[in-house]
């Protein structure tokens, strides 16, 4: 996508110092979702110096200079999904990634996911990417990393919301379980539970 370009958190640390990422990431602002704008600033660096997941800031030319306008953050997931909660589609495109538990009747697979996904409504600075392209460079950073290691899939947890599953079935993935939250997980406004999804790319990488 052209007008865009990524800066991956670890690098902009390393070239810039801490003290300013940090304050470059002190003004994101995500009202609607909180735990997104926490995350940014209370979270990414440390997850990033533990290994436990990878954040990518995108930018975009505002009255020329570049802003931060959104960023997900990519980690790696062991999943387990039941053979029941699956088509027969799913079945077949789990047999050749996953390994399949009998005992449990379950298929056991590690996969890439997108942690956190996120607009920056700073200055209404949210206005210049919409929720598919910012999903769009997740999913296209993740067939980058498949193309060297291998896998066509990837996965996701969000609230059960409408607006949200709508969202993201448009954009290719599959509602197959839902996953309780741990006691830790659960926020004042938040529900009991996530909705897990997954995806398939085709040899299009869509």
């Amino acid at each position: 996508m052209t007008g865009y370009w990524q800066a991956n958190l670890a690098d902009m640390i390393e070239v810039l110092g801490e003290a300013v990422v940090r304050d470059e990431l002190s003004h994101f602002s995500c009202p609607l979702n909180p735990d997104v704008e926490q995350f940014i600033k209370e979270k990414a660096l440390e997850f990033g110096k533990a290994g436990f997941a990878a954040t990518h800031l995108i930018y975009h030319s505002f009255k020329g200079k570049p802003v931060l306008v959104g960023y997900y953050a990519l980690a790696n997931k062991s999943v387990c999904i039941k053979g029941t909660q699956l088509n027969s589609k799913w079945r077949g495109r789990l047999r050749r990634f996953a390994n399949y538990d009998e005992a449990l009747k379950q298929y056991q697979i590690a996969l890439p996911l997108i942690g956190q996904l996120g607009k920056n409504y700073t200055n209404g600075y949210n206005q210049l990417i919409t929720g598919d392209a910012l999903l769009g460079f997740a999913c296209q950073k993740i067939r980058e990393t498949q193309l060297i290691f291998g896998g066509k899939m990837a996965y996701l947890e969000c609230e059960d919301k409408p607006e949200l599953i709508s969202f993201y079935r448009r954009n290719g993935f599959y509602e197959f379980a839902h996953r309780n939250l741990d006691k830790d997980e659960i926020g004042h406004d938040t529900s009991r539970y996530l909705v897990q999804m997954i995806k398939y790319f085709s040899d299009k990488g869509r």
